[in-house]
């Protein structure tokens, strides 16, 4: 019998799959996946919950600089707008970065506000998946 490689793969869901294989003559190969949890805990960094601090946008005005688009006399009134007219989405504006937000109905009643958002950012680092929004002070 020769000697078994170790093979490692990347899995979309930011996982590590290992496996060995091993060959027993007359052609035969035998595929097993090893379950290593602490490879897994150790490479799926994904961040813990965070708070998130800015102002409930668009993705058309992901800046939150509203004279461009203008389609209202206030802010709240183009978000909505680009939000229903132009398939946009809420996002968050930190002032340096936009983020996608995993809800999409708490933010319509806090369009063009500041805000302060819990959740998670995905391994990506463009979506926040929400767990509560609330106007910051």
């Amino acid at each position: 019998m020769r000697a078994q490689p170790l093979r490692i793969s990347w899995c979309p869901a930011n996982s590590i799959r290992f496996t060995a294989q091993a060959d027993f003559g007359k052609g035969e190969v035998m595929t097993r996946p090893v379950v290593v949890f602490l490879a897994l805990a150790a490479t799926s960094a994904a961040p813990g919950k965070q708070t998130f601090v800015g102002v409930i946008t668009d993705s058309m005005c992901s800046t939150a600089d509203h004279s461009q688009m203008r389609m209202g006399p206030t802010d709240v009134e183009c978000v909505t707008a680009c939000i229903s007219e132009h398939d946009a989405t809420y996002v968050l504006y930190d002032g340096k970065h936009m983020y996608e937000l995993s809800d999409q109905k708490t933010p319509e009643k806090l369009a063009a506000q500041k805000v302060r958002i819990t959740g998670t950012l995905d391994t990506g680092g463009k979506t926040i998946h929400v767990e509560s929004i609330r106007a910051a002070r």
